[in-house]
C-alpha cells in the first residue's frame, strides 16, 4: 500500500493483539469463539494477502464471506447453554478495557485516509465519534467495575451508544466499499479493508468489540455482576 506510513500497521497490530489478549483474559473457562476469530484471522489474512478481497466485481463482495460467519457464529453460540455459561463467567473489567483500544484504532483510520484508502467519514475528522468510546472505556471500567460508582442503567447506556458508534462506523465503511454495495464516498472510496493486514479491521476486530458490548450488556441485564444501584427501583 502506497503513501501509508510503516508506523500504521505496526500500531494497528498492536491495538489488535493488546485487544485479542483482553478479551482472551476475559473468559477463563470457554475460549471457542475466541480460537474462531484465530482461525478467521489467518484465513482472511492469506486471502488478503493474496489480493483475493480486491477483486472488486464479485456480488456480494467477497469479504463479506469472513465478516458475516465472524460477526454471527460468536454470538449465536452466546444462545446456547454453553454460552450461557461462558457470560456468566466473563470478567467485566476486562470486557470494558478492551474499548480502549479504539483510540489507537481510530489514528489508524485517520492515517489510511491522509493515505487515500478510506474516506474521512469514516474517521473522527469525519463521522466517526468512536474515539470517545475508546478515551472513556478505562474511566467506565475502573469506576463502574472496581469502585463501583456507576449504576446498572448507566452502563448500560454506555454499552449501548458504543455499539451504536461502532454501527455508525459499519454501515458507512459498507457503504463506502467498492462493489454493488457503494452508494457514497466514490470519490475516495474503503479500499483499506481489502489489503493485508487491515482486513482483519471488520473481519476480526469490529466482531470482538461488538461481541464485548453485547456480553456486557447481557450481564448487567442478567445482573451477574454487582454494581451501585440506587435507579432499580
Amino acid at each position: 500500500m502506497e503513501n501509508v506510513p510503516s508506523y500504521t500497521p505496526i500500531v494497528f497490530a498492536a491495538a489488535l493483539l493488546a485487544a485479542f489478549v483482553l478479551l482472551w483474559l476475559s473468559q477463563p473457562k470457554d475460549k471457542k469463539p475466541f480460537i474462531f476469530w484465530l482461525l478467521i484471522g489467518g484465513i482472511s489474512s492469506y486471502l488478503a494477502y493474496t489480493g483475493f478481497f480486491q477483486d472488486t466485481s464479485a456480488t456480494p463482495p467477497r469479504l463479506l464471506l469472513l465478516i458475516i460467519p465472524s460477526a454471527l457464529l460468536p454470538l449465536l453460540y452466546l444462545f446456547t447453554s454453553r454460552g450461557k455459561q461462558m457470560i456468566h463467567d466473563s470478567d467485566d473489567g476486562y470486557l470494558h478495557y478492551i474499548h480502549g483500544t479504539r483510540v489507537a484504532v481510530e489514528f489508524v483510520l485517520l492515517w489510511l485516509h491522509k493515505a487515500q484508502y478510506l474516506p474521512v467519514d469514516m474517521t473522527f475528522e469525519g463521522r466517526n465519534y468512536d474515539i470517545v468510546i475508546g478515551m472513556t472505556a478505562p474511566l467506565i471500567a475502573h469506576m463502574g467495575y472496581q469502585q463501583k460508582l456507576l449504576t446498572r442503567n448507566i452502563l448500560i447506556g454506555w454499552n449501548v451508544i458504543g455499539m451504536l458508534s461502532l454501527l455508525n462506523v459499519v454501515i458507512h465503511a459498507a457503504l463506502s466499499l467498492p462493489g454493488a454495495m457503494q452508494v457514497i464516498n466514490f470519490e475516495m472510496p474503503n479500499t483499506a479493508v481489502l489489503h493485508f493486514p487491515f482486513q482483519l479491521l471488520p473481519t476480526v476486530l469490529v466482531p470482538m468489540i461488538m461481541y464485548c458490548h453485547i456480553v456486557s450488556i447481557l450481564r448487567l441485564v442478567r445482573k451477574e455482576v454487582e454494581v451501585e444501584t440506587p435507579d432499580e427501583d
